[in-house]
């Protein structure tokens, strides 16, 4: 039986170098590829309702994090604001819970959930 006593010291830093690199490899496939997309995309998509005002544009998610919060305080959605992707998923943005326009300032804003890849297969 060969045990790392009887291997010299740079063969030793090889066998560990080379485990440490399996390693991080083996961890990088295990990361989505779209895993850090929501802090580095462009935009969440957003558009109001209210026939009068029909404001769009898209917000960083700390942005719509902010907004989130601005909503809340005005309408008291909850006790307090869940992370965005939480509170995405339980309809805030919706038409079940829209948020405040920043243009007319009404309960009319909702988040476009359509990613540019699902228009593309239609």
């Amino acid at each position: 039986m060969l045990s790392l006593d009887r291997l010299d010291k740079k063969y030793q830093l090889g066998i560990i170098g080379i485990a440490l690199v399996a390693l991080v490899i083996t961890g990088l496939r295990l990361v989505p590829k779209n895993a850090h997309s929501s802090s580095v995309s462009s935009g969440i998509a957003v558009s109001c309702t209210n026939p009068d005002c029909t404001y769009q544009g898209s917000f960083s998610l700390s942005e719509l994090w902010k907004l989130m919060q601005d909503t809340n305080a005005k309408l008291h959605y909850a006790e307090m604001v869940p992370p965005p992707d939480m509170a995405l998923s339980v309809g805030w943005g919706s038409a079940e819970g829209p948020l405040l326009c920043p243009k007319c300032q009404e309960a009319s804003l909702i988040v476009n959930q359509e990613t540019p890849e699902d228009k593309t297969r239609e």
